[in-house]
């Protein structure tokens, strides 16, 4: 019999929960070990680690390492007490998955993958010195495809000259139809 495990959270492919082929082409029972229950997440901001059960989600990490950073008078590398986790965007995902998939997030640019900043196995994971203060903002343009086209082909001349610690992403999406003459995406 297969064995699955699910960390809790959800699972993009659904692998750890659904027979649909994706794994088990013959469609074969198996058993799910759930390890939604392990979710424990205790930050050390002194030494900017914590230990971090496979079962809590990104959003419970987060939290932890806020609070902690509200709670503790201590400063971290010299500097501020503020702590970020090297982690993804999609808070309800488990931190098991998300560090067996290597884990991309928002500080990959300075700090590598998630994965690389694992200390010793089962999971504690390092926390990160933050500024006090952090800019997160979200511009929508429509545009001519003329414009997104050169704003795309601008953005790999620009985006290595920016500081590690700078992130930026760009989000292209299609809205609404396009007629045979319409230009406006």
């Amino acid at each position: 019999m297969a064995i699955r495990v699910h960390s809790g959270g959800h699972s993009y492919e659904g692998q750890s929960y659904t027979v649909d082929g994706a794994v088990l082409e013959d469609g074969a029972p198996f058993v799910v070990i759930d390890l939604m229950s392990l979710n424990r997440v205790r930050v050390d901001a002194a030494s900017a680690t914590t230990w971090v059960e496979c079962g809590a989600t990104l959003s419970k990490v987060y939290y932890a390492g806020a609070a902690s950073s509200v709670s503790s008078s201590s400063m971290v590398n010299g500097s501020s007490s503020s702590l970020a986790f090297t982690a993804g965007l999609c808070s309800t995902v488990s931190v098991g998955g998300h560090i067996s998939g290597s884990g991309f997030g928002l500080l990959l640019r300075k700090f590598m993958l998630t994965v690389d900043n694992v200390l010793l196995p089962p999971l504690p994971g390092q926390l990160i010195p933050v500024p006090g203060t952090v800019m997160v903002f979200t511009l929508k343009r429509e545009g001519s495809v003329d414009a997104i086209a050169r704003l795309v082909h601008w953005w790999p001349s620009v985006g290595p000259a920016l500081p590690d610690e700078f992130y930026l992403s760009i989000f292209l999406m299609m809205g609404g139809s396009l007629q045979e003459d319409d230009n406006v995406t």
